[in-house]
Formats: C-alpha cells, sequence, structure tokens
C-alpha cells in the first residue's frame, strides 16, 4: 500500500534519504572485505615468522593484531547496524500510512542508535557472530596454541 498521506515533495525527500541510506550500509561491506584481507595479511605473515623463528614474542604480536582487527570489525558492524535501523523505520514509514516520521535524520538516527547500542551492550553479541569474528580469531587460537607448543617443548 503506498502512502498516500505524504505530499510528494516529503515523499520524495524520505525516498532521498533511504537510498543514501542504503548506500552507505552497501559501502560498509567494501570496509569488512578490507579489514579482513588486512587482518589475514598481518596476522598470516606475523604468525608465519614467528613460527619459523619460535618466537613466542611475535606470536604475541600475532594474537594483538588479530584482536585490533576484530574489534575495528566489530566496531563497523556496529556502525552499519546503526544505519540500518534508520532505513527500517523509513521503510515502514514509505509504507504505510505514518506520516508522522521526521527527516532527514541519518546522523541524529545514527547517533541515537550508537547510544542505545552502547547501552545495551549490542557489542557483546556482534563480537560473536560468525561472520565478524573469522577470521580474526582462527589467528588469535592458532597463536595461543603455538605458544602453548613452544612452552611445552621448552623452545621459550
Amino acid at each position: 500500500m503506498v502512502n498516500t498521506n505524504l505530499n510528494k515533495e516529503r515523499r520524495r525527500e524520505l525516498i532521498d534519504e533511504y537510498l543514501k541510506l542504503a548506500e552507505i550500509i552497501h559501502e560498509y561491506d567494501d570496509y569488512f572485505l578490507r579489514i579482513k584481507a588486512w587482518g589475514v595479511t598481518l596476522s598470516a605473515a606475523s604468525m608465519g615468522i614467528a613460527v619459523s623463528k619460535n618466537s613466542w614474542e611475535l606470536l604475541l604480536i600475532t594474537i594483538i593484531l588479530a584482536a585490533t582487527f576484530w574489534i575495528t570489525e566489530v566496531y563497523f558492524k556496529l556502525l552499519q547496524l546503526s544505519h540500518m535501523r534508520r532505513a527500517g523505520e523509513l521503510e515502514i514509514g514509505l509504507s504505510t500510512d505514518e506520516v508522522s516520521i521526521v527527516g532527514p535524520r541519518i546522523l541524529k538516527a545514527c547517533s541515537e542508535e550508537r547510544s542505545r547500542n552502547k547501552k545495551d551492550k549490542i557489542y557483546l553479541k556482534v563480537m560473536f557472530w560468525n561472520h565478524v569474528m573469522l577470521p580474526h580469531v582462527v589467528f588469535i587460537i592458532l597463536a595461543i596454541s603455538s605458544i602453548a607448543y613452544l612452552a611445552v617443548t621448552k623452545s621459550i
């Protein structure tokens, strides 16, 4: 059902805001791929050198690198989710007789949602989503296992 209660100009503004939000949300996918690519590259290089030199210090650096990229990806996912809530509001508002929807509110809505996410500690859930934690957690587990192996074989 098309919302006939919104005048054409107001409806166009909301559609423009929705399209901009869709573009912003889509752009995060490229960020996630870059974060994962750099995370894998640096963590694998660090781990490879650490294993070849039996260096627990470099394994510790691998853990720090992987955790840093993991946290960065969680932060970007929270930003993306903040924009998605507003996009959902616009979809509902444009498809129903909801005339009370205000806009444009891209920045304000994102800020409000980020505050809500922080208060509700959403990051604790997001960080353990499979597509967010992988491959970073794999490098952390491998590095910890390698440190344990070096400790047991007295290579440390």
